[in-house]
């Protein structure tokens, strides 16, 4: 009782009663998430996608009966972009163990859920952003700087979890590393941004995008989006 009580006091981000039962449920295991191309860039080589998602569940010792846990943002199935691995994912748990978190944004609850996905009730529904750049409704920064929709969603559970002596997340991040840059959708940047600021662990894996002309376009969105910030 006393660690509902505590526990009651540190997020303002999700229902009481949900994260309650979220943080009951996984406070013996530990939590990881895949973020990486959104549905306009999105993977170019799907069964490579599928290949690394296999390596990191292997990592997890989800072969082995861990019962890995994965929180995951609703992006939906079908659309070439970081969707391919949790779906691969949820194959995998669903044979050997372990299943997603979902977090989203209220204004997607009509949108429903996907069937491939193996979500473990209750969804964290989050607060619709209202002051952020449009690429980033769903998540990554506000104009205050700060993180908004499944992003401060991710950040949030992780402080929950520090302030109760549980371990933090690991981000795997399914991208292209080049001269020094990280090519990722907008709302990925700016999560691996924020996983740098708050001493989050994480790891890129090298994976090609398919609409390789697009990363120029993101690139610049982001250049844009950090002057209306930043400057």
């Amino acid at each position: 009782m006393i660690f509902f009580k505590i526990l009651k006091m540190t997020t303002t981000q999700f229902d009481s009663k949900d994260i309650k039962k979220i943080v009951e449920q996984t406070k013996d295991s530990e939590i990881y998430t895949m973020i990486g191309y959104g549905s306009r860039i999105q993977y170019k080589d799907k069964k490579q996608v599928e290949k690394e998602v296999e390596i990191i569940y292997k990592r997890v010792n989800g072969f082995d009966g861990s019962n890995p846990v994965f929180l995951y943002f609703g992006d939906p199935s079908g659309d070439g972009s970081i969707s391919i691995a949790f779906e691969h994912l949820s194959k995998l748990m669903k044979e050997y163990g372990g299943y997603l978190i979902m977090t989203q944004i209220e204004k997607a609850k009509t949108y429903g859920v996907s069937e491939e996905m193996l979500i473990q009730e209750p969804i964290l529904w989050t607060q619709t952003p209202t002051n952020s750049p449009p690429q980033c409704l769903y998540g990554g920064i506000d104009y205050n700087g700060n993180p908004c929709g499944n992003t401060l969603s991710m950040l949030e559970f992780n402080n929950i979890r520090v302030k109760h002596n549980l371990n933090k997340i690991k981000i795997f991040i399914l991208g292209d590393y080049t001269n020094d840059r990280l090519n990722v959708g907008v709302i990925a940047h700016y999560e691996h941004k924020f996983a740098i600021k708050y001493n989050i662990d994480y790891e890129i894996i090298q994976l090609e995008p398919k609409n390789k002309d697009l990363v120029l376009t993101i690139i610049d969105e982001i250049k844009e989006i950090d002057s209306q910030i930043f400057n």
